[in-house]
């Protein structure tokens, strides 16, 4: 036997590769080159959680941050502006009020001033005036014939006061601004509670020049204003008298039905 043909044969693959292609690595030669990999991964992964991990911090730091913040001053709540009521009754225009009470000031219920009240259609009741010196109190009725009851009272409302509506069947009185000028003068009384106008017809006060007295001295006012309801004279009634001169649509005013004399002048 040839002793070349007992030798065992290795198969060497290396000599089958051409001089061309890479020698691939050894096995543990692939095995350094792979653990040479992975720190490379491993690393971006962990510096990836440590951001993550970074990002919640702040986040809880802040919330605690803003938490001891409002603990420490906490922030006070705005005050929403009271809400404005504007008033039932006003010198601007006429206005109607049903029963109740009702207060006067710039900006409560009733601004105040001198206005003519009225009852509602075949009404009356009584309308009183509660203010911190004396009450003052007036029947108003529709249906009278102006011996007791009037059908018309004007009253002077200052801040402070207080109107009561009530008893009848007065469910609504007229309100009627008296003065339109904020220049005049209150008015003497509280409540004028018998009121005629001047008019050129038999059995009423006639325009003309007049000398107006009371002889009895009753501490009696009496107030004239003109169709624009503008003040032309507002005076005591006593025994001195004045002169006045009236022209068709003034109206004349007196308190608790006062009798007075009216002498015309030529």
């Amino acid at each position: 036997m040839n002793e070349k043909n007992d030798q065992p044969i290795i198969n060497n693959h290396l000599s089958e590769l051409s001089a061309d292609q890479p020698i691939p690595p050894a096995p543990d030669e692939q095995n350094h080159i792979i653990q040479q990999a992975l720190p490379s991964s491993v690393h971006s992964k962990k510096w990836l959680w440590a951001g993550v991990v970074f990002v919640c911090i702040l986040v809880a730091a802040g919330g605690t941050a803003m938490f001891l913040a409002y603990k420490t001053n906490p922030v006070t709540p705005i005050a929403s502006a009271p809400k404005v009521v504007p008033p039932l009754v006003t010198t601007n225009a006429p206005a109607t009020l049903g029963p109740g009470t009702y207060t006067v000031g710039s900006d409560k219920n009733i601004v105040p001033g001198l206005y003519s009240l009225s009852p509602g259609s075949q009404q009356s009741g009584n309308f009183t005036i509660i203010s911190p010196t004396a009450n003052h109190s007036v029947m108003l009725d529709d249906n009278t014939d102006g011996t007791t009851n009037t059908k018309e009272a004007w009253v002077q409302l200052s801040a402070g006061d207080k109107v009561q509506i009530s008893d009848g069947n007065l469910s609504a009185v007229h309100f009627s601004a008296v003065v339109t000028s904020p220049s005049a003068p209150l008015a003497l009384a509280k409540l004028y509670d018998d009121v005629f106008a001047v008019t050129d017809t038999p059995h009423r006060t006639n325009p003309g020049s007049y000398f107006i007295t009371d002889s009895q001295d009753k501490d009696a006012y009496i107030l004239i204003v003109d169709k624009n309801h503008n003040i032309k004279y507002n005076e005591p009634l006593n025994s001195t008298g004045f002169h006045a001169t009236l022209v068709d649509g003034d109206q004349i005013a007196t308190i608790n039905m006062t009798t007075y004399l009216m002498k015309p002048e030529d």
